[in-house]
């Protein structure tokens, strides 16, 4: 079943159409029994649900980057063949994006991205009538009484982004493109609120599955080789980048291990790459990938998006 990855700026109702979705879809699941045999549950992942806070998440890098990690990680933990997951959160890094359609591409499911294109201004609005939330060890018990019930367990945000953090956000988001494989196929939604609901579940629930490819076929390891060769790995990518790179001065970099190049900046610092992958290895152990070869990519993916 697929992964549907919801992408947008703050406050654009990225979550009010989760929600909506997660409903439609349990509906059906009661009204039709072909739906029922097919899909077993609906998982809603986002912030709430999580328990992760967005003004800690998102302020500064080092804070974002394990922010998404934890996302991915509770994404990779719920996909199945018979579970559809709603990824409800800003996914505004196509990088990001990318691992998660990497995450499917393993697993065997189908994917599709929905792009909430609510005007910035209105998006202000909605952010503006929120109060902002309160900084680590703030007025706890305040957010507690002001946080909105949705269902059992699922919260609707109930707190605005500072206006620097809305700025800022708004300002990087790499609007989803449906020519990339990694968004396609792509939903507009207007406003988060106008999209044919039938006709997005027809395509998506019954739509083509993706086929594992070399780069994500499974090839069984215990966790202590998977670790040694996340560890190789990555150094060997490392090594031939400050190779490659201190003769040509950045530019795309093909590295071993995988297809994808590296794009480094002009600026290289050996010193800032060789932290850059202890920071993914940190990540990895955590969630460890499930094939070795997906390694050369997250770890490129990784890079790109930090470095650029």
């Amino acid at each position: 079943m697929p992964l549907v990855i919801f992408s947008g700026g703050p406050s654009t109702g990225k979550t009010t159409l989760a929600l909506r979705l997660k409903s439609e879809i349990e509906k059906k699941m009661k009204e039709d029994e072909s739906v029922r045999t097919t899909i077993k549950r609906v998982v809603l992942i986002n912030e709430e649900t999580l328990g992760l806070s967005r003004a800690q998440g998102y302020k500064n890098s080092a804070a974002e980057k394990m922010h998404r990690g934890a996302f991915k990680a509770a994404v990779h933990r719920a996909i199945s063949k018979d579970t559809v997951v709603l990824a409800d959160s800003l996914n505004y890094i196509k990088g990001f994006r990318y691992e998660l359609f990497c995450l499917c591409r393993e697993a065997g499911t189908s994917h599709a991205v929905v792009y909430c294109d609510t005007p910035r201004e209105e998006a202000e609005k909605r952010n503006q009538a929120r109060p902002i939330e309160a900084e680590e060890g703030e007025g706890e018990e305040e957010e507690e009484k002001k946080e909105g019930e949705g269902e059992e367990g699922e919260k609707m945000p109930s707190f605005g982004y500072s206006p620097s953090l809305f700025d800022d956000i708004w300002r990087r988001m790499e609007r989803p493109d449906g020519k990339n494989r990694w968004d396609s196929p792509l939903f507009d939604a207007k406003n988060g609120e106008e999209m044919d609901v039938d006709a997005f579940l027809a395509s998506v629930l019954f739509g083509k599955q993706l086929k594992p490819t070399c780069a994500t076929s499974q090839v069984n390891l215990s966790g202590a080789n998977m670790l040694s060769e996340l560890d190789r790995r990555t150094q060997e990518i490392v090594d031939a980048l400050i190779e490659t790179t201190s003769l040509s001065g950045g530019g795309l970099t093909t590295v071993p291990h995988t297809k994808e190049k590296v794009l480094m900046p002009s600026d290289f610092n050996a010193t800032s790459l060789r932290k850059l992958r202890r920071q993914f290895l940190r990540f990895q152990k955590s969630s460890p990938p499930k094939t070795v070869t997906a390694i050369g990519d997250l770890f490129v993916s990784f890079l790109n998006t930090s470095l650029n």
